[in-house]
């Protein structure tokens, strides 16, 4: 060890601001000037003799330690090492030593306040000016603060892992290219948009095509120009057809890297369209059933006036010559009550207080029946086409009600051409459905009546509202508007449905359903055809 005199020497010249080489002409012996410097060095610096005992440590590992270096030369240099990084450090150290090798090792030792830091040990062999081996020598530098960094981002990964495996969203990181960087693709969005998950995508237009790969990029684009989220809505094809997926995308801060989380929302939409279309056959049944509650007391408040009067106006024609002037006037009046009579019962009929009287009937032949008195009112410039089943299943049904359904939907379909030649066509046929059908009747065979035309069609504003009571699109005195709402009534009082399919332009086609059931054997008149 250098001598007091000379360390006061290199100190006063550091001080001086002298240049090592001056020092070390000022000086006989170089060691003192290399002693000093491990001793300013903020590093732990050490050295071991050839026994393997440490035989020197600087200020800053006493410091760091809190013992002076007598305690820390008078027992083992491992009394401080974390019980846990013990027999690693040892067997580390002792391996080296033998072998003469460098070495590094990373092991907790109990610092001045009583507490484990993480510190990182690389140590050299030392030989003499003759070659010989003397022993040890190396540095200690805390690294517990980069340990503690360490170990909270490996926290924050795996927290991060955890939360990216518990999303069904496909996370894609991509530039403004398309290219891909990374992708995190859960099971069943893999599987429901084709996805390697072994053999990763490597581009935007790989996993979603060309159209939504564009709408991508320029929603990264105007994400990093705002600064905010871009939301997209999009259809991409799947493995079982078109997929409706929505992208919440974001541009990184630093970099041209984009992330989109894209999740399949096929059956949240078609969840969502399921239930609008039953909310707007609730609202519209209601709507239904106040009218018809409305029409109901109507019906019977008119029906009370309309019988005085027919029975006054037949009862004052039986009293009058044949050759009076008024005949013709009460004559007129007893029609017009007999037409409004048929408006009561046709009310009533919306209002279903007149119950049908179901019997098993085959719809083919009530339909041809009514499809005689259709053709002797139609003009010649409209066709009458039918396509009846020879042998349809029989269904539970009031016979007079079908064929009134059959004329109110033929004239509804003339009506259509304003005038213009046109084709009326009318079938019948059985159908199967399933459980999940769009006509929102229970699973089972139903016998189908169509009417179609090839008139001015209906607006798509217009169709909700067909079924309503008193709505019409004709001209004011060419209808009442009571026409499609019976056919609507009377289909859902058989139990069935009234479906209705128009384009503007090209045409209007009705389908009553009506549930098979009952026997097939013939009956009478008001009830079962042959």
């Amino acid at each position: 060890m250098p001598d007091i005199q000379q360390r006061a020497s290199v100190a006063d010249a550091c001080n001086a601001g002298q240049t090592m080489p001056v020092l070390a002409e000022q000086l006989t012996d170089p060691r003192p000037v290399l002693e000093s410097m491990v001793e300013c060095l903020p590093a732990y610096v050490w050295t071991a003799d050839v026994d393997k005992r440490c035989s020197h440590f600087n200020r800053a590992w006493c410091e760091f330690r809190g013992r002076t270096l007598v305690e820390e030369l008078s027992g083992s240099w491992t009394e401080g090492i974390h019980p846990e990084d013990l027999d690693r450090a040892v067997e580390r150290y002792v391996h080296a030593f033998d072998r003469r090798e460098v070495f590094e090792s990373e092991y907790r030792v109990k610092n001045a306040a009583g507490e484990y830091q993480w510190l990182l040990d690389k140590g050299a062999p030392v030989y003499g000016p003759s070659g010989d081996f003397v022993g040890y020598a190396g540095t200690c530098v805390n690294i517990h603060s980069r340990k503690r960094a360490q170990q909270a981002l490996r926290e924050s990964e795996e927290r991060l892992r955890a939360t990216l495996e518990s999303l069904s969203d496909l996370i894609v990181v991509f530039d403004t290219e398309g290219v891909i960087f990374s992708v995190h693709s859960p099971v069943e969005i893999s599987r429901q948009l084709a996805i390697d998950v072994a053999s990763p995508p490597r581009t935007l237009l790989e996993v979603f095509g060309s159209r939504a790969t564009e709408k991508l990029r320029a929603a990264a684009l105007s994400s990093r120009d705002r600064g905010a989220f871009e939301d997209l809505e999009f259809d991409v094809d799947g493995i079982d057809g078109r997929r409706r997926v929505v992208a919440r995308v974001s541009s990184h801060v630093s970099g041209d890297a984009t992330t989109a989380a894209v999740r399949d929302v096929t059956r949240q939409r078609a969840a969502e369209l399921a239930r609008r279309t039953a909310e707007a056959s609730l609202n519209r049944a209601q709507r239904l059933d106040t009218i018809g509650t409305l029409a109901s007391g109507i019906a019977h408040d008119f029906n009370n006036l309309l019988t005085p009067i027919l029975m006054a106006t037949e009862f004052a024609l039986l009293h009058l010559d044949d050759d009076s002037p008024a005949r013709n006037d009460l004559a007129l009046a007893a029609r017009a009550a007999v037409q409004a009579r048929e408006l009561v019962h046709r009310l009533l009929a919306l209002s279903r207080e007149s119950e049908p009287a179901l019997r098993p009937t085959r719809l083919s032949p009530v339909v041809a029946e009514a499809l005689q008195i259709v053709r002797a009112s139609l003009p010649t410039t409209t066709t009458l086409d039918s396509d009846l089943n020879a042998d349809p299943a029989p269904v539970l049904a009031d016979a007079t009600q079908i064929q009134q359904l059959v004329i109110n939907l033929c004239i509804n379909a003339h009506d259509s051409f304003g005038g213009q030649a046109g084709t009326i066509r009318v079938g019948t046929s059985t159908r199967a459905l399933a459980g999940d059908n769009p006509v929102g009747l229970p699973a089972g065979t139903y016998a189908v009546l169509t009417v179609a035309d090839n008139g001015c069609g209906i607006a798509e504003a217009e169709l909700e509202r067909i079924f309503d009571p008193f709505f019409t699109t004709k001209p004011a005195g060419k209808g009442t508007g009571l026409g499609l709402a019976v056919c609507h009534g009377i289909a859902t009082g058989h139990g069935g449905a009234l479906r209705v399919d128009s384009s503007p332009g090209v045409g209007t086609a009705f389908e009553v359903y009506l549930p098979v059931g009952g026997p097939g054997r013939p009956n009478d008149r008001n009830g079962s055809h042959p």
